[in-house]
């Protein structure tokens, strides 16, 4: 398999990261689910409430790093989040259409935020072997 069908396969399969954020100098690690747009290949997106701790962290400092879970993983250690601008009705069905729960999220949860990862750069890790690095 070629490097970007090992990271299709791993993105497409997977629905939570690890995340990773720091808050004056101290980490911070909490599980979230994400999809992504194939199209968009150097992106994921995940859906909190705003009043979640994650988002007063991430207003501090935007830079983050993930991992998908699993033996066979994603990992992006230089990611840079934001409160996406793209479309809410399209990754509402991206959501719903990965994790058919989330019709009830996005039912029952007032005012979801949706924020976006950005990345240039992750690590497919397939095996014990050296990663499989893909730029965007």
């Amino acid at each position: 398999m070629t490097d970007m069908t090992n990271y299709e396969k791993l993105m497409n399969g997977g629905t939570e990261i690890a995340l990773a954020t720091s808050f004056n100098n101290f980490p911070n690690v909490r599980i979230v689910n994400f999809v992504w747009d194939k199209g968009v290949p150097g992106m994921i997106y995940f859906a909190t409430t705003p009043s979640e701790r994650k988002i007063v962290e991430i207003k501090a400092n935007n830079n983050v790093a993930f991992t998908t879970i699993g033996n066979q993983v994603v990992r992006v250690p230089n990611g840079r989040v934001k409160e996406t601008s793209r479309d809410r009705e399209e990754l509402k069905k991206m959501f719903v259409d990965k994790m058919p729960f989330y019709a009830d999220v996005f039912k029952h949860v007032p005012g979801i935020a949706l924020y976006e990862i950005s990345f240039d750069t992750a690590k497919v890790h397939m095996d014990m072997s050296e990663p499989q690095v893909i730029n965007f």
